[in-house]
């Protein structure tokens, strides 16, 4: 009878354990997770752990070969790249990006300075050709097409891109 009428309130349940991000991304469904995989690039990235970031960056690239926008994982191997001196390494996930991504014009600018460093004139100037079509109203890829179409022979193009480089009015 008493039995009926207690209401007490119930005990709380033992709290659940509070799972750390390094527990989570062992866990084997977490393995291929996209999300698990750019927060260990990008933390390894921002602690300048360049080897420790290729390890993620090559399973999202293995996992999600067509990827494109901001923080992508060609994007980020690029830079870790750049920072070991892998430079064949970075101009290949370069040119990836460019290729998998319409306006990647950080990967179009790099690739016209690593191309020069190389005097490869015909990738400094499809470089900066695509460079152009996203945005024509920066001077930098006129010089680069410019110095190129003269290297190349190609002084109608040569002098086009001074003509605009000029109307730009660079500093």
């Amino acid at each position: 009878t008493n039995d009926l009428h207690d209401v007490s309130s119930p005990k709380p349940a033992a709290p659940a354990p509070a799972t750390k991000p390094a527990e989570i991304a062992t866990k084997s469904s977490n393995k291929a997770n996209y999300w698990t995989l750019l927060d260990q690039a990008t933390q390894s990235v921002a602690e300048k752990k360049w080897q420790a970031a290729k390890v993620p960056l090559n399973k999202l690239i293995e996992l999600y070969p067509n990827q494109s926008g901001p923080n992508n994982a060609y994007a980020m191997l690029a830079t870790v790249h750049r920072n070991l001196d892998e430079t064949p390494e970075e101009r290949a996930a370069l040119e990836k990006w460019a290729s998998q991504e319409a306006d990647a014009l950080d990967a179009y600018s790099r690739l016209m300075e690593l191309a020069e460093g190389a005097k490869d004139w015909k990738t400094v100037t499809q470089n900066a050709e695509r460079f152009l079509a996203v945005n024509p109203l920066l001077p930098q890829p006129y010089r680069y097409l410019a110095s190129a179409s003269e290297e190349l022979g190609e002084t109608p193009q040569a002098i086009g891109a001074y003509e605009k480089l000029i109307l730009l009015d660079p500093a």
